[in-house]
């Protein structure tokens, strides 16, 4: 089922959409944090993960400016060896500090001006398998876990409004998904950003 409801000053209309059987599941009572961590979700184990210290957060700020800079490059401007430069890159890609270059990819530019938030809310243990579903479809680009209302925050992109309606359908077609409450990006007014962090912790 689903019913719109208007936000703003600008009447945008955002649609919500459930499941008939929304109103029959019965919520666990324990915070999906604690799934993340009994269940392996979301978040790294701290002992894969890699804590940057001064000389990365220089190096990967340098790469933040010029990402086409070459390790000579990098090395000559940080007054760092050319193999220190490339076992440091190594390791920060292996901690997973160092992301996909999908990362850096503007859907927009790729056809895909829509982008599109799902509030969602699931079965609980059901989730790995909602999981390895929303994995199948191309145009979710990120999935978060979620404490509160919600269990999952699902971000996707969409070539328009009849692309986001049938992508909305795959996912409230996944086995195990509820409900979702949708909400259209108007705009991004801060693009996603670490180098403001990078250069306020290299001050202290």
């Amino acid at each position: 089922m689903g019913r719109l409801h208007r936000v703003g000053a600008g009447d945008v209309i955002v649609t919500v959409h459930a499941t008939p059987r929304v109103q029959d599941v019965q919520r666990k009572p324990h915070k999906f944090s604690s799934m993340l961590n009994t269940r392996g979700y979301g978040g790294v184990e701290s002992r894969t993960m890699r804590i940057a210290d001064d000389t990365d957060r220089r190096l990967l700020l340098a790469m933040t400016e010029n990402p086409r800079s070459t390790i000579v490059s990098l090395a000559e401007r940080l007054g760092l060896s050319r193999n220190t430069v490339q076992s440091r890159l190594a390791a920060l890609e292996a901690g997973q500090v160092l992301q996909g270059y999908d990362r850096r990819l503007h859907a927009a530019s790729l056809g895909y001006p829509l982008t599109a938030f799902m509030e969602t809310q699931v079965d609980q243990p059901r989730l790995e398998q909602v999981i390895a579903q929303l994995r199948e479809i191309p145009e979710v680009v990120q999935v978060h876990g979620l404490s509160g209302l919600h269990d999952i925050l699902v971000r996707c992109v969409c070539r328009d409004t009849d692309d986001l309606y049938r992508v909305n359908k795959l996912i409230l077609g996944c086995e195990g998904v509820i409900r979702t409450d949708t909400s259209l990006a108007m705009g991004e007014l801060i693009p996603f950003r670490l180098a403001p962090v990078l250069e306020r912790d290299i001050r202290r």
